[in-house]
This record gives structure tokens, sequence and C-alpha cells, in this order.
């Protein structure tokens, strides 16, 4: 659990200052590859493919990093997010279901409107939401 912390907080200040950079640097193709992503997302969910999900997941914070353009930055996320999804499944709470397909539908709307304020924003919401649907003070789960 300790580990699964600082690893989110890792996460979250690498997302937050490359979500500025890729708002900034966003071209129509890129957002249309994050829709195409998303809405895979979305179908993996609702057929309750939830490893599928949670990796498509983890694909559109890694793509959103490369929009950002910033490549040691990237690296950096890129591997923290398979960490994260590892987390996810480890640790998320039997009782919570949280589409957060819907969160990153509102981050490329955000990104694609050039507002990096409300990306931002965004992010911090669906970072909280992710770290709220972990039960880290849990201990001998398997």
């Amino acid at each position: 659990p300790e580990q699964a912390r600082q690893v989110l907080s890792a996460r979250r200040l690498a997302e937050t200052t490359l979500i500025g950079l890729a708002t900034q640097r966003a071209r129509p193709a890129q957002i249309r590859q994050l829709r195409q992503l998303v809405e895979r997302e979305r179908q993996h969910h609702e057929r309750g493919e939830r490893c599928t999900a949670i990796r498509l997941g983890g694909e559109f914070h890694m793509k959103l990093a490369q929009m950002a353009a910033n490549a040691p930055l990237a690296r950096f996320l890129n591997g923290l997010v398979p960490m994260t999804s590892l987390i996810i499944a480890r640790y998320e709470a039997p009782c919570c279901e949280h589409c957060a397909w819907q969160e990153h539908a509102a981050i490329i709307d955000a990104v694609e409107n050039g507002d990096g304020q409300a990306a931002l924003d965004l992010m911090h919401e669906h970072l909280d939401r992710l770290e709220a649907k972990l039960d880290l003070d849990q201990t001998g789960r398997a």
C-alpha cells in the first residue's frame, strides 16, 4: 500500500504538468485517436472486461503524455501507468463502479477546446476518484 501511494503521488505530479502541455500542443488527428481509444475503453467496460478497460485507460494517459511532446516526462509517466494499472487491479474496492472512460472523454473535450485550466481541473478530479476507489488500508487481501 505505501508503494502504491508513492506511485500515485508521482503520477499526479507528472500528469498535472503533462495535461497543460498536451492542451497547448494537441492536434486534431491526436484528438481523434484519443476519442477512438476512449470508445474502445467504454465498450470493454460495458462488456465487463475490466482488465482490458483498465489497460485502455492507461493507454489514454500515455497518449496524452505523447501529445505533450516532453519525452522525459512521457517516459516517466509510461513507467508509472503500468504500475497504476496493477494497483487498480489489486486494490480497487469490490463495491466500486467507476466509469473512467466518461472522465477521459471530458478531459478530451477540454483539451480539444484548448482550455488548460478545465483540463487540469478534470485531471485532478479524475485522479482523486481513482485514489478514492482504492482500498489501500486493507491487510491480507490476495
